[in-house]
C-alpha cells in the first residue's frame, strides 16, 4: 500500500550516491525513503512542491519513493515529455523541455542556450551542407578582397618595357574594387566552436 507526501528535503547520500527523500505525509508523519528512478534517468523533484508516492516494499519492511503527482504538459498517447523545473517564490517554472511526439518529431524547448555536445560529428538535417565559422571566413574574405584590390592597384600603374622607352600606365584604369558582403551567410542563432 502506498501513501502521499509532501516533501520536505532531498539528500543525496555520499557514499553509496542514492537521493533520499523526506516528506511528510497527510497525518503528519515525517519519513524517508529512497528515490527510485527510471534506468538511465537523474531527476530530483522539487522540495516545498511536490507531492511523492511512497510505498512500502514487502518483505524488507523498507520505505521507497516511486514518482510524484505531476499535471500533464500535453503528451498523447505513445509520447513522452522530459522537463526540468525551477521554484521561484510560491511558483514553479517550466525551464526546459524534450518533447518526443508520437509522429517522430523532437521538440526541445529551453529558457536559455541549447548545448549540443559530441566528440565526433554533430549532422542537422541529414548533414547536406556544412557548418561555416563566420569569423574566419569573413577574416579570410577581407584578406582575399585586399589582395584583390592591391592586385588591381598594381595592375592600374603597371609599366612595360619597350624599344622606345617604357610605357606609361592605362590612360584609363580600371576604377574596378572588389566589394564583398558576407552578412547573409551568418547564422545568428546557431554557434559553433
Amino acid at each position: 500500500m502506498g501513501i502521499l507526501g509532501t516533501i520536505e528535503k532531498i539528500e543525496i547520500d555520499k557514499e553509496s550516491k542514492n537521493i533520499i527523500i523526506t516528506a511528510t505525509t497527510d497525518n503528519a508523519v515525517t519519513q524517508s525513503a529512497d528515490l527510485i528512478n527510471p534506468a538511465g534517468e537523474d531527476s530530483l523533484p522539487l522540495s516545498q512542491s511536490d507531492i511523492i508516492y511512497l510505498a512500502k516494499v514487502e518483505g524488507i519492511n523498507q520505505l521507497v519513493a516511486l514518482g510524484i503527482t505531476s499535471k500533464s504538459l500535453g503528451a498523447k498517447e505513445g509520447e513522452k515529455i522530459i522537463y526540468s523545473r525551477k521554484a521561484n517564490g510560491n511558483k514553479v517554472e517550466l525551464m526546459a523541455k524534450i518533447y518526443l511526439k508520437n509522429d517522430g518529431k523532437l521538440q526541445i524547448e529551453a529558457v536559455d542556450n541549447i548545448s549540443i555536445r559530441s566528440k565526433e560529428d554533430v549532422i542537422l538535417n541529414n548533414g547536406d551542407d556544412y557548418a561555416v565559422k563566420f569569423n574566419e571566413l569573413d577574416k579570410e574574405m577581407k584578406k582575399l578582397k585586399e589582395q584583390l584590390n592591391g592586385f588591381i592597384k598594381e595592375y592600374n600603374s603597371h609599366t612595360h618595357p619597350h624599344p622606345q622607352g617604357p610605357t606609361s600606365a592605362p590612360t584609363t584604369p580600371s576604377t574596378t574594387q572588389i566589394t564583398l558582403d558576407i552578412k547573409d551567410a551568418k547564422s545568428e542563432t546557431i554557434k559553433i566552436p
